[in-house]
């Protein structure tokens, strides 16, 4: 009897310290909830901020006052230390986000696995119009190679993190782009990470009338050249087989602009890469992008941008793989395990092309950013391959950059998935949405969109009768 009571007493006790636990989980799991309420309200609020005078002492203890209650979870100490009667004309939702994507970013990543760490914030002036903000850890640290590649967009969240992916990229996008400042990160594997900005306490106005349209840096140039050339807007005489698809897609984009819109002012915002677009539009930084994305690109932010109907289906996206003439290893390829010998250079930010090749079994492809860093890899020969879409020559060869390049004869590699276009649900969005998609959307459904891609050989009739990957 002694011994079944002792039993159940233990069983009892076992069974009283499972409740408290589940209690303990589920208070620090609702402490979880409240926190990212309260930042989602934070960052909300930026959105919609005016530029306006504050107290910078002031602002910043109201923003790390909504991480006290990760701070507690953790095992970790923030101290902040902002410099008495500064006072700041800028944007203090702008601020509110990069402080608290600093210290998410801390949370995340160098604090992962640190038993104990160390958060430090402090502001202070640097001169008469300048306010330097220090904002430091004693985690992991970065390794110096990685220090460019660490201010790069990621469009994957951290897998079991609570994090939202936008990184000290949007950060440094805040810094310069919204706040008229610049961003200094300085970091050593296993000794921390220091990240020192420089805003100015008069910080530039920001335009709320105009219509910021993202697009890449060489489609940007290229626009500007048929702007000189007096064919951007040539009703008369499109001349698609003279620009590439993303040109096709942001002149149906301005043209509709002139046309449902014509009281706004549109403008064109070079951004470094495809991945830095999307990121800029949930920061509201931009108002659409002017090329299409991904849909699955697009469906990984979802809650974050708006999503047009299809621009170019699934079925419409076929492309080659493009290599040096002079490559017989690459354009002797007839069947998929060809392709596991070569190099090809993709970007894992382009995420169907990143996707295709390793379905296609491809074993070594470099992941580049920048489409020019890509080409010149090729020309040079560090690489073999890369997928393009096929050009309107009649001998299908691709011109980049002085470079020419030939596809693998008798081969269509189809990228499974549909584009749009994407834009931020503020500002001018939802206008664009509602006024100018339809616009555009209509066009497609009559045929004079895939008549342009047609035109400019997006859609390759040449290569009709090619096997498809």
């Amino acid at each position: 009897m002694a011994e079944g009571e002792a039993t159940r007493s233990g069983l009892r006790n076992l069974s009283a310290q499972f409740q408290q636990g589940t209690s303990m989980l589920s208070q620090n799991l609702q402490k979880v909830d409240d926190l990212m309420f309260s930042v989602k309200q934070l960052v909300s609020g930026q959105r919609n901020s005016q530029k306006r005078e504050f107290s910078l002492q002031t602002l910043l203890d109201e923003s790390c006052a909504a991480l006290q209650s990760r701070v507690r979870l953790s095992n970790h100490i923030m101290l902040i230390d902002v410099g008495y009667g500064i006072v700041m004309n800028s944007y203090p939702g702008a601020i509110t986000q990069l402080v608290l994507n600093l210290f998410n970013n801390a949370f995340v990543h160098a604090l992962d696995g640190v038993e104990q760490g160390l958060i430090s914030l402090k502001a202070s002036k640097s001169d008469e119009a300048t306010v330097r903000i220090i904002f430091s850890d004693n985690g992991q640290g970065i390794d110096e190679a990685l220090l460019k590649e660490i201010l790069q967009p990621m469009l994957l969240k951290k897998i079991g993190k609570a994090g939202s992916g936008l990184g000290l990229h949007v950060c440094q996008h805040l810094v310069s782009f919204v706040l008229g400042g610049r961003m200094l990160v300085e970091s050593k594997t296993g000794l921390g990470t220091t990240i020192t900005m420089y805003l100015p306490l008069e910080a530039p106005d920001v335009s709320t009338g105009t219509i910021k349209v993202g697009v890449p840096k060489d489609v940007y140039d290229d626009w500007q050249l048929l702007m000189q050339q007096g064919v951007a807007y040539d009703a008369e005489s499109p001349a698609f087989d003279m620009i590439r698809r993303d040109m096709v897609e942001l002149r149906f984009l301005m043209q509709a602009l002139r046309d449902y819109l014509p009281e706004s002012e549109a403008v064109l915002v070079p951004v470094t890469d495809y991945a830095t677009g999307l990121r800029m539009l949930q920061t509201a930084q931009l108002s659409i992008l002017g090329t299409t994305v991904w849909e699955t690109d697009a469906q990984a932010i979802a809650s974050e941008v708006l999503l047009s109907a299809p621009v170019i289906t699934a079925e419409q996206s076929l492309v080659g793989i493009y290599t040096l003439p002079g490559n017989e290893m690459a354009l002797r390829c007839r069947k998929k395990e060809d392709l596991r010998d070569l190099r090809f250079v993709c970007s894992k930010d382009w995420s169907v092309d990143w996707t295709t090749l390793q379905q296609l079994g491809v074993k070594h492809c470099l992941d580049m950013k920048n489409w020019h860093e890509m080409v010149l890899m090729l020309a040079e020969g560090e690489v073999d391959a890369i997928l393009a879409p096929f050009s309107m020559r009649d001998d299908l060869a691709l011109q980049v950059d002085g470079h020419v390049f030939i596809p693998v004869p008798g081969i269509r590699v189809a990228l499974r998935g549909s584009r749009h276009f994407a834009l931020s649900p503020d500002g001018y969005g939802p206008q664009l949405m509602e006024k100018v998609m339809p616009g555009i959307l209509a066009q497609v459904d009559s045929g004079q969109f895939a008549a342009a891609l047609l035109q400019c050989g997006y859609l390759n009739q040449a290569t009709s009768t090619w096997e498809i990957w």
